[in-house]
């Protein structure tokens, strides 16, 4: 999914405004968004009072209040540190995101898991075997 900028939104919906509404135009004149979205775009700017522009963001906002935050990596960190343990107890969030909130949360804390040996000490490691083994 390819994200743009609140500059970017801005400027679309406001030729979308001066080019009388037609997306072709704009879409040709820019090369992005889609008609889709470019409505969308321009239904958020009028809604928000034709603004700044603030009213074009992702549309996310913050799902989860603090408290939730700190929550799930209290809950993580006293139960040895599973993600999918914390977010089968909870029931939010995704791994992505609580892996996000430990480290800003608690940096350093978050478990990383990595492959118990490199791939190219693994491949020595086969070359020397099949060089003992001729």
């Amino acid at each position: 999914m390819v994200k743009y900028t609140r500059e970017q939104r801005l400027r679309a919906v406001r030729l979308y405004e001066q080019y009388d509404r037609s997306a072709a135009s704009v879409i040709n004149e820019l090369g992005y968004p889609s008609r889709q979205m470019l409505v969308r775009w321009h239904r958020a700017w009028v809604e928000a009072g034709r603004d700044d522009g603030g009213s074009l963001g992702d549309g996310r906002g913050e799902r989860y209040t603090p408290g939730q935050k700190r929550a799930a990596v209290d809950h993580y960190l006293r139960h040895g540190r599973c993600a999918a343990r914390t977010i089968r107890a909870l029931g939010y969030p995704c791994k992505a995101l609580l892996a996000r909130w430990v480290d800003e949360l608690e940096p350093g804390r978050r478990r990383i898991r990595r492959a118990p040996v490199d791939a190219g000490t693994r491949r020595k490691v086969c070359f020397s075997n099949l060089r003992s083994a001729l």
